[in-house]
C-alpha cells in the first residue's frame, strides 16, 4: 500500500553533511477495521536476541536510548507523574557509503500518514538533529580515510491526541494509555529509520539494534518493553523493519505476566511448550489481565504447535483507547487495542478469537505482488483472501481447540460462515472487493470470511482426492515452512501446491469461482478430522439499517424503511454518540447492535438485531465429538 512519507537527507559538498527535509508525493491510504499483518520475521530478517551485549561487529547498527518525559503529578487525576512523551537518540554505526555518495539516499524516512492514522511529527516545531561523528549537531566533517561514521539524531517523540470520535485505523501511531499510566505504538509511527539502500537486496539488509530503556530519573514502577526484549537493554539482528518498524514499544506503569521480578533468563525457563511468552498492558483494566494472560499464552502455544512447534519468542501488548477495538500484527508480538465500550460488545470468547486471529498473523503470511504485477485499481493485495482468511482459520481450529472448551472452536467457527453467508456482498467479485476495499465495512470484511470459506473448500477438496492423506493443513504449514527458511512465497506458489494436491483444472476452476463471487458450498467431508459436521442453516441476511459509514460520521443516513432499526425508533439524521462497532456485529449472529443518539438534548439508546427477515442459503457445523452433538443453528 502505498503512503505519503517524509524524508531526511544530508547532502554532500567537500565533506560537509548538512541534513535537511524533503517531502515526496502524497499517496492514497486508507482505513483498517480489524486487523494489520506484521512481515514475519526469516532467517535473513531475524538472527539473534540478546539483553545487554554486542551481538555483531560486523553490520550497521542502531542504538536507540528512550528516556520518556513526564508531567507533573498535580496535573494527572492519579497525582502520580505520568509519561507525555518519549526523548529519542539515535546513534547509527554505518559504512560511510551506506547513504551513497551524493547524497541520494535519504538518511531516515517516516509515514506521514498511514490511512486514518496520522504519524508523529517533526518539524521546525519539534525538529530532528543530528551529529556525526560526535562533532557539533546539524553538519558533520570527517577523514577520508574513516570507513565508518557515527551520526546521532535527537528527538522527542509526541503522543497523538486522541478522542472518542476518532476513526479507527492502523494501530500504529503512539498513543497514551486511556489509564494515563503509559504510552504504546508501533515503530513505524513515530521512529524514523534509513530506508533501504539503492542496491541489490537492500530490503533484507541486516542491522544490530539496541534499545535501551533510560528510566533513571523516572517514577518508582516505571518499566519499557519492546516488541523484542523488556530489560534494561536489549539487542536483536534483523532488518530494520522488523527490528524497528513493525516492532511495538511501550513505557509507562507497565504491569507484566509473568511478573517483572521473573528476569529475562527466567523467562525462556518458565515456558509452555517450548515458547517463552510475555503479556503487558497498564492498570487499571476491566479484564482480569492475570487470567487473560494464561489463555493468551494457551492459544499461542496452541498455534505454534500446529506451525511446526516453532519455538519463537512472543510478546503481547494491550493499550486501552476511547473508543471502539481491533488489534494490529507485529514483530514477533501483536498489540491490541480495547475500549471500555467494546468490553461490553467483547465477550470472553470473541476476546480469545481475536488473539488468535492475530497470533496466526505472525506465522501465515504470503509475499505480496511485486510492484506493476496487479491492476493500478486494487486497493489491497490479492493474496488478501488467504492472509486473512488464514488467520481464522488457524486461530479457530488450532488457537481456539481447547478439549474443555471446544464450544468457542465452533462458535467461532459458525461466526464465520454466517458472516459469509449473511453478508450484502457475498457475491460481489473478488476484483470489485480490492478495487472497493476500503468503500465500506462490508466489503473491507469480505477477505475474511471468503477468504475462510474457501479455505474450508479446499481442506474438503484436498482430503477426498489424498482419500484423507493429506488437508490443507499441510499447505498452510508448507507456506510457513518456506517463508521461515527466507524462501520464495506468495500466492504463485500457493496455487501450485494446491495444484499438486487437486491439479491445476480443478484448482482454477475453483479459483475463478471464488474470484467472480459464486458462493462457495464446501465438501461434507471438510474439517470432519476436526469432528465437524457441515450442514445446512437458516440464517438471516445482515442489515444495519441504515448506512455503515454513518457510524464513522456520528450521523445516521440511508434509513431503511421497515428495517428492525427503523421499527426501534432510530431517526435519519440522528446525532450518534457513541455506539456498537459494525464488524463485531456482523461477526456473531448473537450480538445486537446498540447506538446512543442526541434526541432533543438528551441521550437516548436503542438497540435492536441487525438482521433483515431474508433467510439465506448457508452451511455451518455441528460438534459430532459432542454427546448428543448440538441442534441446527
Amino acid at each position: 500500500m502505498a503512503q505519503m512519507t517524509k524524508s531526511w537527507r544530508r547532502l554532500l559538498t567537500g565533506v560537509s553533511f548538512l541534513m535537511t527535509t524533503t517531502s515526496l508525493t502524497q499517496s492514497s491510504y486508507t482505513t483498517a477495521t480489524r486487523t494489520e499483518q506484521s512481515r514475519q520475521a526469516t532467517p535473513k530478517q531475524y538472527h539473534a536476541m540478546g539483553s545487554d551485549k554486542i551481538l555483531s561487529d560486523t553490520l550497521p547498527s542502531m542504538n536507540l536510548l528512550m528516556k520518556p518525559i513526564f508531567n507533573e503529578s498535580a496535573q494527572t487525576p492519579r497525582a502520580r507523574p505520568e509519561p507525555i512523551a518519549i526523548n529519542i537518540t539515535m546513534t547509527l554505526r554505518v559504512a560511510r557509503d551506506r547513504f551513497g555518495t551524493n547524497g541520494d539516499i535519504p538518511l531516515l524516512s517516516l509515514p506521514l500518514m498511514i490511512a486514518k492514522t496520522p504519524i508523529a511529527r517533526y518539524d521546525d516545531d519539534n525538529p530532528l538533529t543530528a551529529s556525526f561523528n560526535n562533532d557539533e549537531f546539524h553538519q558533520l566533517e570527517y577523514h577520508d580515510e574513516d570507513q565508518t561514521m557515527v551520526i546521532t539524531v535527537k528527538f522527542t517523540a509526541p503522543y497523538r491526541r486522541t478522542n472518542a470520535k476518532t476513526l479507527p485505523g492502523p494501530r500504529v501511531d503512539l498513543r497514551r494509555d486511556v489509564t494515563g499510566g503509559g504510552l504504546v505504538g508501533q515503530g513505524k509511527g513515530f521512529i524514523p529509520v534509513p530506508p533501504p539502500p539503492t542496491r541489490d537486496n537492500g530490503d533484507s539488509e541486516s542491522w544490530q539494534l539496541t534499545v535501551e530503556w533510560d528510566l533513571v530519573d523516572a517514577p518508582p514502577g516505571i518499566r519499557g518493553a519492546w516488541s523484542l526484549g523488556d530489560g534494561h537493554t536489549s539487542n536483536a539482528i534483523g532488518t530494520m523493519d522488523f527490528t524497528v518498524t513493525h516492532a511495538v514499544f511501550a513505557v509507562g506503569y507497565l504491569q507484566r505476566f509473568p511478573e517483572w521480578e521473573v528476569d529475562d533468563n527466567a523467562l525462556k525457563s518458565e515456558k509452555e511448550g517450548n515458547n517463552s511468552f510475555a503479556m503487558y498492558w497498564l492498570d487499571p483494566s476491566p479484564y482480569n489481565m492475570v487470567d487473560l494472560a494464561k489463555s493468551t499464552r494457551a492459544i499461542y502455544t496452541r498455534i505454534a504447535s500446529y506451525f511446526d512447534n516453532s519455538t519463537d519468542p512472543f510478546r503481547v501488548f494491550f493499550r486501552q483507547i476511547e473508543a471502539n477495538s481491533g488489534g494490529s500484527g507485529a514483530s514477533f508480538s501483536f498489540m491490541v487495542e480495547y475500549s471500555l465500550l467494546s468490553v461490553d460488545q467483547t465477550d470472553e470468547h470473541a476476546l480469545a478469537d481475536l488473539i488468535a486471529h492475530e497470533t496466526v498473523h505472525e506465522f501465515a503470511l504470503l509475499d505480496k505482488a511485486a510492484p506493476g504485477e496487479s491492476p493500478a485499481e486494487w486497493q489491497e493485495d490479492e493474496a488478501g483472501w488467504y492472509v486473512e482468511g488464514v488467520a481464522s482459520y488457524v486461530g479457530a481450529l488450532a488457537g481456539l481447540n481447547d478439549p474443555g472448551r471446544r464450544e468457542w472452536m465452533v462458535n467461532s467457527m459458525n461466526n464465520y460462515a454466517q458472516a459469509y453467508y449473511t453478508s450484502p456482498v457475498v457475491r460481489m467479485p473478488y476484483g470489485d472487493v480490492l478495487s472497493h476495499y476500503w468503500d465500506t465495512v462490508d466489503i473491507t470484511r469480505v477477505s475474511y470470511y471468503r477468504g475462510l470459506t474457501y479455505l474450508v473448500e479446499l481442506d474438503g477438496i484436498i482430503w477426498n482426492k489424498s482419500e484423507g492423506k493429506k488437508s490443507m493443513d499441510d499447505v498452510v504449514v508448507d507456506l510457513y515452512k518456506l517463508r521461515r527458511e527466507g524462501q520464495p512465497c506468495g500466492l504463485t506458489i500457493l496455487k501450485d501446491k494446491l495444484a499438486g494436491l487437486i491439479g491445476r483444472e480443478s484448482l482454477d476452476r475453483s479459483y475463478d469461482a471464488m474470484f467472480k463471487g459464486e458462493l462457495i458450498i464446501p465438501p461434507e467431508e471438510s474439517l470432519e478430522r476436526y469432528g465437524l459436521k457441515l450442514v445446512k442453516m437458516k440464517w438471516q441476511r445482515f442489515e444495519l439499517g441504515f448506512d455503515t459509514q454513518s457510524m464513522r460520521e456520528f450521523k445516521v443516513r440511508g434509513l431503511v424503511p421497515g428495517s428492525a432499526a427503523d421499527k426501534a425508533g432510530v431517526k435519519e439524521g440522528d446525532t450518534i454518540v457513541k455506539g456498537f462497532m459494525v464488524w463485531i456485529v456482523e461477526d456473531e449472529l448473537d450480538v445486537p447492535m446498540r447506538i446512543v443518539v442526541m434526541r432533543d438534548e438528551n441521550e437516548v439508546k436503542y438497540e435492536w438485531w441487525p438482521r433483515s427477515d431474508e433467510v439465506v442459503e448457508a452451511y455451518g457445523w455441528i460438534d459430532v465429538r459432542r454427546p448428543g452433538g448440538p441442534d441446527e443453528l
